[in-house]
């Protein structure tokens, strides 16, 4: 029994660190419905463990206490974040059973209620689970990349601008949206060819707006002070297409 216990802590681990790795390093989320049946299967797994490390360790105490401490923190370190996130999902439907009356619109009330007592890095991760299940709303990308520079992750903030951006149809919201980036890109990353290939997407994609003079004019001064980009609006980079969580 011991060596097949043994032998189940290979999956343990290599679940486990995938799942961070989704978390922390790809920057999504696994659907609500495979990280109850992780836990539950961690919860499982964690009891014929300690039901078989008890049977080993029947005469050494302290070596039987130990091991049980050490499946407990790996088991805190591999899933708590995972256990965190789902408990806030039941307890905002608890507090907020409405939600599931309208399943096909974004909710914020889980994220919301993050950013209002400062827990941004709690607010990405809501708010990435939502982009999952919401991959074109504008707002959800909108409000994540908000949330990013809250947390002074420019870079990724910049990218979730892109994609809110490129799904805005409105000029007048797709301005101020556009602006936002352009002072990401010059004033936190300093990438005025970046920063100029916004503008010039923006004059392209909304000719008729009643913010293209001004938009031009921002653009004519982003290229006097940066000398060394292209003044050829059709030679620009497009901006990258994937999604900024993979």
């Amino acid at each position: 029994m011991f060596g097949f216990a043994m032998l189940l802590m290979v999956p343990y681990f290599a679940w486990g660190v995938y799942t961070l790795r989704v978390r922390f390093k790809m920057q999504a989320e696994l659907a609500p419905k495979v990280e109850s049946a992780t836990l539950i299967a961690v919860a499982i797994f964690l009891s014929f463990e300690m039901y078989a490390m008890g049977s080993f360790f029947l005469n050494e105490r302290i070596a039987h206490i130990f091991s049980v401490l050490g499946l407990i923190l790996s088991a805190v370190a591999l899933y708590g974040p995972m256990a965190v996130s789902l408990t806030t999902h039941f307890l905002t439907d608890m507090v907020h059973p409405s939600e599931i009356d309208e399943p096909n619109v974004p909710q914020f009330s889980a994220a919301e209620a993050r950013e209002e007592v400062g827990d941004y890095e709690g607010a990405v991760e809501e708010y990435l689970i939502i982009s999952r299940i919401f991959p074109k709303d504008q707002s959800t990308a909108l409000r994540l990349a908000d949330a990013l520079t809250q947390l002074d992750r420019y870079q990724d903030a910049a990218e979730w601008f892109e994609r809110g951006l490129a799904l805005i149809e409105d000029p007048e919201r797709a301005v101020l949206v556009a602006n936002r980036l352009v002072e990401i890109y010059l004033n936190r990353l300093e990438k005025p060819a970046e920063a100029a290939r916004v503008l010039r997407n923006y004059i392209e994609q909304h000719p008729d707006s009643d913010r293209i003079d001004s938009t031009r004019e921002r653009l004519d001064r982003l290229l006097d002070e940066h000398p060394q980009l292209p003044k050829d609006i059709t030679a620009q980079a497009q901006a990258p297409q994937e999604d900024p969580s993979e």
